[in-house]
């Protein structure tokens, strides 16, 4: 293993071994620990949109916009940037949470495999993209196209696993009562309630989209809940998304440099040089 990977690889691990921190202990920390562990996991998934809105304020300014204008200041402003980023990190991180909180051996250890993945991935894509893209966003752009392939890499997964490995019989049943039968086990979930409700909604969102999958491939039920089933597999699909990208970013925000085309180093290039990427 080359040396420049360790620390982009214990940056990404310590994201993943936190989640799984969190997951054993959310029905014990209570609400302001939950809230704590959101507001950890968050710091990587906004550097990580903070690098992206960077990005593209940089090209617009040095495109578009007259320096020293209303418009070229507005889009400089680099605590507006890390505010909204925060916000939305802090939403993209509760439904990341959300499908963390219950789940299995075989699924920690498929994070576990994306987090190498991607630790191994990465240094390739600048390779890949250095004759296409100006070097000033070279790395920014490599670590989005990581973000987009770690995420379709594991919402495929999870759709191939649910179209293959559903095996429970809905025949008989509507939408609301396969949610209903689904979050049935975590009714007794615990004493946190902030924890059980994720508990919940993890549940009911997996046994939707069970129902759904199962109307769609026997075919039962007729034209009107063939269309609710596809509404709410889409539903489904949409949300495991978002949990594929908001993992994605985390990991990849571990290693993100927002700063770095905002504030170039004294004679280099903004964005260039990044050589612990080799």
């Amino acid at each position: 293993m080359k040396h420049p990977i360790v620390p982009r690889l214990t940056s990404m691990l310590a994201v993943w071994l936190v989640l799984v921190i969190w997951s054993a202990v959310a029905q014990q920390v209570g609400i302001a620990g939950n809230l704590a562990f959101l507001l950890i996991i968050s710091v990587p998934v906004a550097m990580s949109g903070a690098e992206r809105s960077f990005c593209r304020r940089h090209a617009l300014r040095a495109e578009y916009l007259r320096q020293g204008g209303w418009l070229y200041r507005l889009m400089g402003n680099e605590a507006l940037v890390f505010a909204v980023e925060g916000v939305a990190a802090l939403l993209l991180v509760a439904i990341l949470m959300i499908g963390a909180v219950a789940l299995t051996i075989r699924e920690w250890s498929l994070l576990l495999l994306d987090v190498f993945v991607l630790a191994l991935l990465m240094p390739r894509v600048p390779g890949l993209l250095h004759d296409s893209v100006k070097p000033v966003y070279l790395y920014a752009l490599s670590r989005r196209w990581a973000v987009w392939f770690s995420t379709l890499l594991l919402w495929l997964e999870a759709m191939l696993v649910l179209l293959l490995g559903s095996n429970d019989d809905y025949r008989g049943l509507t939408w609301d009562q396969a949610v209903a039968y689904a979050t049935a086990p975590m009714a007794e979930s615990g004493s946190n309630a902030l924890a059980s409700t994720m508990l919940r909604i993890d549940a009911g969102a997996d046994g939707l989209a069970c129902w759904a999958a199962y109307r769609l491939l026997h075919g039962s039920g007729g034209l009107a809940q063939a269309l609710e089933a596809a509404l709410a597999l889409a539903a489904v699909s949409a949300f495991w998304f978002l949990l594929a990208w908001g993992y994605s970013r985390a990991l990849v925000g571990a290693t993100a440099r927002p700063l770095a085309i905002w504030r170039p180093r004294r004679g280099q290039e903004s964005g260039a040089f990044e050589t612990w990427w080799q």
